[in-house]
């Protein structure tokens, strides 16, 4: 996959991320706690999830 769109992807995904969880702070606001440590521990394994769904087939190891 080309850099560039996976950067996009990777950059779009985690402000889909950060805008699904400020949604649900404005409507839930006694647990902005709750949301804040989703976040925190959302946006790196979005970004993971990203990164590996984006990256290069591996070659395979030759045999013998």
């Amino acid at each position: 996959m080309r850099p560039m769109l996976r950067l996009f992807l990777l950059i779009g995904f985690d402000l889909l991320a950060i805008a699904l969880y400020f949604t649900l702070w404005h409507f839930f606001p006694q647990w902005w706690w709750v949301w804040l440590i989703m976040l925190l521990i959302d946006l790196p394994g979005t970004s993971w999830l990203v990164l590996r769904w984006t990256a290069p087939d591996e070659p395979e190891s030759p045999v013998g």
